[in-house]
């Protein structure tokens, strides 16, 4: 959640929470998000559904949770429900957004967030904190035979 807000969040609601809902609400000011990016799924795209307000957009791009999420068919039709890979069009949008980037990259003002680097003999190290949801940002794997930043693999 302090990452969220160091890169500009206006707010980072834990959904792990007890009354998290109630949280959104507030932070919303009672009006509802404009958009949701659900990477849980489950329970949680329910709660979250409701969260966000009439013709807002929800994003989904994964199911952490381990169960997609089911949106209550009121729900559907209220909001503009996108699958990320829906974002993209076709081939020709796929190219000019990886050249958009690429060029935001090379300019400084894009960057990934890459919170840990192990090397490839700490696969399962690296899966495993994925998997408890203790990674920030990228965990990258290292075929160096040496993490690239030592410091930042726990």
């Amino acid at each position: 959640m302090a990452l969220a807000r160091s890169l500009g969040a206006d707010a980072a609601i834990d959904c792990r929470r007890p009354g998290w809902e109630r949280e959104v609400w507030e932070a919303t000011g009672g009006l509802g998000a404009d958009v949701a990016f659900d990477g849980v799924g489950g329970a949680v795209s329910k709660a979250l559904a409701g969260l966000v307000k009439k013709g807002g957009r929800y994003v989904v791009h994964g199911f952490a949770s381990g169960e997609p999420g089911e949106l209550p068919p009121e729900k559907r039709s209220e909001l503009e429900v996108v699958p990320l890979h829906s974002v993209i069009a076709g081939p020709e949008d796929e190219y000019d957004l990886v050249e958009r980037a690429l060029a935001a990259a090379a300019a400084g003002s894009l960057a990934p967030v890459i919170g840990q680097i192990f090397p490839l003999e700490q696969a399962a190290r690296a899966h495993a904190l994925i998997e408890a949801r203790e990674a920030l940002g990228k965990t990258l794997l290292s075929v160096r035979g040496d993490a690239l930043h030592p410091d930042r693999a726990r």
